[in-house]
């Protein structure tokens, strides 16, 4: 998928703040048009002692019943990184709660300000709601730490919300606003996601299994 000039800055932005293998494994569906009911990645790195670590990290969301899939897919991961980039750069509330304007994420990814592309944000922001990483331990992991099982999971978005009033024959966007997951954004910022240290001067892979 080419990328504008603006989604270039943004994508160097999340680099910069992230690391290039957690801003990859960011960007997954990025430039599908179809994409599966559920992701599957086997991460692999060589922690400090040289031991290779295997980590599964399951990518659900709330599945409709005809086997469709609601995870993101086409440009949906921009717009994700454009609304954590605005959390970040102007200044993070104390709840993570912020709201925007569909205006200010679209000069940030150099879209045209019509319709299409705001319904687009719409439902990016819907996906990502409803999207959780779910991970494993494995067997190293487990035995290095006296450990007999380990899981967990965790959403990216605790809540969302966006109001609209009619004026006459228009509608007007009343506010926008998403919460994040705490965790997962100072997960970010540590470029510890899913437990997995992503800023590791070793090998490190996130390769879609199933």
């Amino acid at each position: 998928m080419e990328l504008s000039a603006r989604e270039q800055q943004l994508l160097d932005f999340a680099i910069g703040e992230f690391g290039e293998p957690l801003t990859q494994f960011l960007l997954a569906g990025m430039g599908e048009a179809k994409v599966r009911p559920r992701w599957r990645f086997t991460i692999t790195y060589l922690d400090d002692e040289g031991i290779r670590i295997k980590r599964t990290v399951k990518v659900i969301s709330h599945e409709p019943e005809d086997g469709s899939s609601r995870l993101p897919r086409g440009r949906d991961p921009l717009i994700f990184l454009a609304l954590i980039r605005m959390l970040i750069t102007t200044g993070q509330p104390s709840d993570y709660r912020m709201r925007y304007e569909l205006e200010d994420v679209l000069k940030i990814l150099g879209w045209a300000d019509n319709r299409r592309n705001r319904h687009e944000i719409d439902e990016a922001v819907r996906r990502y709601s409803q999207m959780m990483f779910s991970w494993k331990m494995g067997r190293v992991e487990l035995a290095r730490n006296n450990l007999s099982h380990h899981s967990a999971m965790q959403s990216l978005i605790s809540e969302y919300g966006v109001r609209d009033r009619e004026e006459g024959r228009r509608v007007i966007r009343v506010f926008n606003e998403v919460v994040f997951n705490s965790n997962f954004i100072e997960a970010l910022r540590q470029q510890c996601l899913c437990d997995v240290n992503w800023n590791t001067r070793h090998q490190l892979t996130a390769v879609v299994t199933g």
